[in-house]
This record gives C-alpha cells, structure tokens and sequence, in this order.
C-alpha cells in the first residue's frame, strides 16, 4: 500500500509557491471548484481521533504564518537594496485537520465531493460560502526578477549599490532571522519521520490488512475493485473539474464499507499504538523539538504580529 502523510503543507514548497506567484505575472485565475459541504468524520475521526505526533508538528496554520514571515523579511532586505514591486505575503493563515483523508475518504464531505473533497477543504473552499481570500488570482505585480535582483536575493554577489550584501543573499538573511535562538524553518525532521513511518508499518500491521482486505471485498460486491483505500482515492478517473457521477457512488460506497469494516477506527488506533511507542523512546529529542518550534513561533510573531 502506497505511503500517504498528513496534510501539513511543507514550508519549503510554501515559499516556493510565494515567489513563482508573485515574481510572475499573467497566470491563469484558478478555476474555482462547487461549493462542498463539510461534513463530520468517518468513525475515529469523527470524535476528534488524532495521531499523538502531531503535538510536535507545526499546524498548517502555523506554517503558513512563517511564510508570511519569510516574505514580510525577504522584502525588507530587498527593499534596503531598491528594489520594488516585491512579493506580498499570503492573507490565508487558516488551520486545518490534518487527518482529513489519510486514510482515504474518511469525512462525510466525500459523500457529497467524492475524491475532490479533500482538494476542496484544504484550499478552503468545502464550504457554503468560500471566503474571499479564495476567489480569484492572488498574485501581486512585479513579473520575473531582473538579473540584479536575482543576485541580491541568492546572494551571487557580495556588494550591491555599495552596500554589502547579506551571506546567502536576503534570502539567507530571513531564514537566519527565522531560526534564530534555536528554531526551526519548515517541519523538524523527526516528528515528521515518524508520522511518516507510522503510516507505512500501520498499513503493514496485519489488523490492518485484514480490515483493507474487508473494505475491499465490501467495494467489489458494490462494483468497485479497489485493493485499498488510497487506490480509490487516487483513481486517475478522478481528475476532472469537478466529480462525476461515478466518482460520488464510488466515494458513497467506500464510505459505506468503511463504516461497515470500522476500518477507520481501527487503522487510526493501530498508528496511535505506533507512535506513542516512538514518541517515548524520543521523548527527550521531541521535546527538544518542542522547544525550537515555540522559538520559531515567537520570532513569527515577533515579525508578523500575534496570530488573531
């Protein structure tokens, strides 16, 4: 069974994000998807079931908060060198419940988006009115950086104006800024290892198996051969604008068979077992963990603001 990790949105790809939509110009509006309704979780889910690791993991909200950070000092340094027409830090801070989809469709939502439900609550549009962030192109003016820009933001060279140059041009200079006094930029290694791994030995486990090989022999009776959930989830028949009839009976089924088998519960319970025994032979290490992350969160906030 393929390896599927939690929805927290990586830092490094954030910032990437940042500066392809906002040093480029002239990009298609994103097409936005029907209004998905929110519906609770499937079993263990629905009752706030969650996986002990992600105590030490930065929330997706939090994440999106040091990119904020990230532009708001990449500005201010290139700003010092006289450049303009810069990126513009993201208004979207939301959180989200990472455990949405981990497990294939595992909210009521797929019910009414099949597999495109997982796309729509993330971005923040699965509900009845999408908030305004959402709509449209957000991009800001500026397109592609000119070759001196270029070479202040990466630091290629070591004077500019007359003006030094920060190590590592100013995008070195933010992310120093960022991990100052021990704290990290993007996701800390091991909490993400173990969530990872968690996964790949849960869905190995044989409660697990025998509760996939349930599921599945549940969806063949209905029409619908899948070997495991995240096969249906992943079906390339599925991407389209929008979800087809096909989509919303298989999602509908596979809903159904999961509730049937309590394969959510049980698969969730396995992972807790998993992780809480990897979380008390680092316990010391994730502390450690624990402390940077609240460091970085302080220097964010400290750049940003405090978080509403």
């Amino acid at each position: 069974m393929r390896r599927t990790a939690t929805a927290a949105v990586s830092l490094g790809a954030l910032a990437g994000l940042l500066a392809a939509c906002t040093l480029h110009t002239g990009a298609p509006r994103p097409v936005r998807p029907a209004a998905a309704v929110v519906g609770p979780a499937t079993g263990a889910l629905a009752a706030g079931g969650t996986l002990p690791v992600l105590a030490y993991e930065f929330t997706p909200g939090q994440v999106k908060r040091q990119g904020i950070a990230y532009t708001l000092l990449l500005n201010g340094c290139l700003t010092r060198f006289g450049f303009g027409g810069l990126p513009q830090p993201s208004t979207d801070v939301r959180d989200f419940d990472v455990m949405i989809g981990r497990y294939g469709a595992d909210a009521d939502g797929y019910a009414v988006s099949g597999y495109h439900y997982k796309r729509y609550y993330i971005s923040g549009r699965a509900t009845d009115a999408p908030p305004s962030w959402a709509a449209g192109d957000r991009s800001a003016a500026g397109g592609a950086p000119s070759a001196e820009q270029e070479s202040v933001l990466t630091g290629s060279v070591r004077t500019y104006g007359g003006s030094v140059v920060p190590e590592g041009g100013c995008d070195g200079e933010a992310k120093r800024r960022l991990t100052a006094g021990g704290g990290y930029y993007g996701t800390p290694e091991l909490p993400g290892r173990i969530d990872a791994d968690s996964f790949d030995r849960s869905a190995a486990d044989p409660r697990v198996r025998a509760a996939v090989a349930r599921w599945s022999a549940c969806m063949a009776e209905r029409g619908h051969p899948y070997p495991d959930p995240l096969a249906a989830a992943s079906d390339r028949r599925w991407n389209t604008a929008a979800p087809s009839d096909g989509e919303l009976a298989t999602a509908r089924a596979d809903l159904d068979c999961k509730r049937r088998t309590g394969l959510v519960p049980l698969w969730l319970g396995v992972e807790q077992e998993l992780q809480n025994a990897e979380i008390e032979q680092h316990r010391a290490e994730l502390e450690t963990v624990r402390a940077g992350e609240q460091a970085a969160l302080g220097t964010v906030a400290a750049v940003t603001g405090p978080a509403a």
